[in-house]
């Protein structure tokens, strides 16, 4: 990482990692709808409750939970 930010000009280098990347990928697969088991695996994480950190509630997933509750409100 340290060499991609040379490249890029970027001086700060103590906010550009690894995990920084691999955390993002895991909330957007997270977003997508990617099985929480199958992200674990992908992670590479022994306990799920590691997974769950990127399963956190996300505009996304917000706009789906009161996309499901407008529903219900509907029907009575």
């Amino acid at each position: 990482m340290k060499k991609y930010c040379s490249y890029s000009n970027i001086h700060d280098k103590s906010k550009y990692h690894f995990h920084a990347l691999k955390h993002t990928t895991a909330v957007h697969l997270a977003e997508s709808d990617m099985d929480i088991k199958e992200l674990q695996w992908w992670l590479g994480h022994k306990s799920v409750t590691n997974t769950e950190i990127y399963f956190q509630f996300t505009t996304k997933q917000q706009e789906k939970m009161y996309s499901k509750l407008e529903a219900k409100s509907e029907m009575v």
